[in-house]
């Protein structure tokens, strides 16, 4: 099968090798610096975080992108919607639910261990609103992926209803503003309420967790919008975009 790579955005494909090679340092690291603590290993996991965060965001963009062009297309109904959720599930959910029942059998069979908490995980709850249990551990991106695009459609047919003259892309827009505001102000109250000690706390119970986490996703759909809606700014204007949206990234890490 030959691949067509006219149709490829290098600049997302730099975002990819870029985001892939920080996760692998990171991973890397920590593996052959189990159990050491430093100050270049907290960077280096930090790298980890932000290579995250711009999978995350690339995925916004691609799945909002897809989004607003099935609203564009009319198809604003809920058995849309409920297909557009179909598809994103039948590349994901089949994988996920059979790599977390080859986790449980091993827990049971081989470590003995208790399966309390594990019924969360075929909800996509174990990491919800607190730091999940100590079990299939890189679950937690999949499911903030997974709220994120269920939350958005579920706002936007709401929405959609109650609103039935708006121009639909636009309610795209502001129903991704209201959850990245929403976001924000959950991280600005779990800032006001907790001492925020170490970046293993920070990571385990804010980064990894889905209601302070999922505006990432929604800035990818910022992005999808901009990239639609003004299509000569994106295209003439790429480097200015590239460079806000950079000190955006940046200034959202830095400050919460």
């Amino acid at each position: 099968m030959k691949i067509d790579y006219s149709k490829r955005i290098f600049g997302l494909d730099v975002m990819r090798a870029v985001a892939i090679s920080l996760v692998l340092i990171s991973h890397t690291s920590l593996l052959m610096f189990r159990g050491e603590e430093s100050l270049i290993l907290t960077i280096i996991k930090f790298f980890g975080a932000i290579g995250v965060d711009i999978f995350f965001v690339l995925s916004g963009f691609l799945i909002g992108g897809i989004l607003l062009r099935q609203i564009q297309k009319g198809k604003t109904k809920g058995k849309d919607m409920l297909y557009f959720l179909v598809r994103r599930w039948l590349r994901t959910l089949p994988n996920y639910y059979l790599i977390l029942i080859i986790n449980i059998i091993l827990l049971y069979y081989l470590h003995d261990m208790p399966l309390k908490g594990v019924p969360a995980f075929f909800l996509f709850l174990q990491n919800f609103s607190s730091g999940q249990m100590d079990f299939f551990t890189e679950s937690w991106s999949l499911s903030i992926e997974e709220f994120a695009y269920i939350i958005g459609p579920m706002l936007l047919l709401i929405f959609f209803f109650f609103f039935k003259k708006t121009d639909k892309t636009r309610i795209l827009l502001l129903v991704t503003i209201i959850i990245i505001v929403l976001i924000t102000i959950f991280r600005l109250i779990f800032h006001l309420n907790e001492e925020v000690e170490n970046q293993a706390f920070w990571s385990q119970d804010l980064r990894k967790v889905v209601i302070y986490r999922i505006d990432s996703i929604y800035y990818g759909f910022v992005a999808a919008y901009i990239s639609t809606r003004f299509k000569h700014s994106w295209k003439n204007y790429r480097f200015g975009w590239m460079i806000a949206g950079a000190g955006l990234f940046i200034a959202m890490h830095l400050v919460i």
